[in-house]
């Protein structure tokens, strides 16, 4: 019998297990949509999944990353971030760029010059992990120099530095909800669990109206974070930001509230398990999948098209993005997972590839 504590950690690692599901099917609709009449910005499921999905995630992290704060002092949570989120990132970033180099000079017989640039700019494309890094300094710094109210006020007014951090456009969009999750974890057992349902309630209700209002504006690769220019346009940025940042919570509270709902009556079924194991794992299945999904399989996909002359997965849009890419990214999720549990079996090379 599984205690109310280790009922509500199940129900976060489905969360997590749901957003990495997502982000492969995300990817999937992305790199494998050829759609000349529709952009992809504007596919419906790309708006859908995109709304709520990296800000999920960043809610379970903060939420998971109270455990950590509780566990360790100051010196141990920088090392355990430097081991499981800095070496991931430079290790598989690598590697994608020697498969990529490999891959142009041998197989596609494209000239390609060995650059230290173009590893490093590899290296960051894992970007979620670079902000999930900056994140937990600044909340692991704060939290352990500052408590109660006054640690919840130097946390908000700490976002403004992070503009002045590279890739500042990610960091400051994920900050607020990784500290979120990580202020709700802290500090729910001393707020009126009325007042938690109530919130989450009108917030996942908000969900469904705000949806149909998510544009190719809306996302954060499109529009950035600031636009100082001038004051039309500040507003105007100001605008997509709120917006933005809204969608974002009550999506993924949205999600929450589901999963939490599905844990609780499905009750440790194989498949709350195999999802909340995705959750557990999700960090080695995002790096391998830049690898699968993002670059092989993309290719060899590419070069299924060039045969056929046609992509049979968009002959049908509406299958194309609620059926074959979750599917893809269902099974996708299940064999990066496998490959995690043999790796973890030989904990040296568990180490290597994942700092852990």
């Amino acid at each position: 019998m599984m205690t109310a504590e280790q009922e509500r950690n199940q129900a976060m690692d489905v969360a997590k297990g749901v957003a990495i599901i997502c982000v492969l099917w995300v990817h999937f609709v992305q790199y494998y949509y050829v759609d000349d009449t529709v952009p992809v910005f504007e596919d419906y499921a790309m708006k859908f999944i995109h709304s709520f999905v990296m800000p999920l995630f960043m809610i379970m992290s903060g939420y998971f990353f109270c455990y950590t704060m509780k566990k360790r002092n100051l010196k141990e949570i920088i090392i355990n971030r430097i081991k499981n989120l800095v070496w991931p990132a430079c290790v598989w970033g690598a590697c994608l760029y020697f498969i990529q180099y490999v891959v142009e000079m041998k197989v596609m017989k494209v000239e390609m010059e060995f650059s230290l640039q173009e590893m490093w700019w590899s290296i960051q494309g894992t970007w979620f992990l670079w902000t999930l890094l900056i994140c937990s300094v600044f909340v692991c710094i704060i939290g352990k120099l500052f408590d109660g109210r006054l640690e919840i006020i130097v946390l908000v007014f700490a976002f403004p530095l992070l503009y002045f951090i590279p890739n500042y456009n990610n960091h400051m969009f994920m900050y607020p909800y990784f500290i979120l999750g990580y202020l709700y974890n802290k500090y729910k057992d001393t707020i009126s669990q009325k007042f938690i349902k109530g919130c989450k309630i009108s917030l996942a209700a908000m969900f469904p109206i705000l949806l149909p209002y998510y544009s190719s504006n809306s996302y954060i690769y499109t529009t950035g974070i600031t636009n100082f220019e001038t004051i039309s346009k500040f507003m105007a940025q100001l605008k997509i930001d709120i917006y933005r940042y809204a969608i974002g919570l009550c999506g993924a509270v949205f999600v929450i509230m589901v999963v939490e709902y599905c844990t609780e009556y499905f009750r440790n079924s194989k498949v709350v398990r195999k999802i909340a194991g995705f959750g557990a794992m999700s960090l080695q299945i995002y790096v391998m999948q830049k690898i699968a999904v993002e670059y092989l399989a993309v290719g060899c996909w590419a070069k299924i098209i060039s045969v056929l002359g046609f992509n049979p997965l968009t002959e049908n849009t509406v299958l194309y993005d609620w059926v074959f890419t979750l599917l893809l990214a269902l099974i996708g999720c299940e064999i990066l997972y496998q490959i995690t549990l043999l790796v973890k079996k030989k904990t040296m090379l568990s180490k290597i590839l994942f700092g852990r």
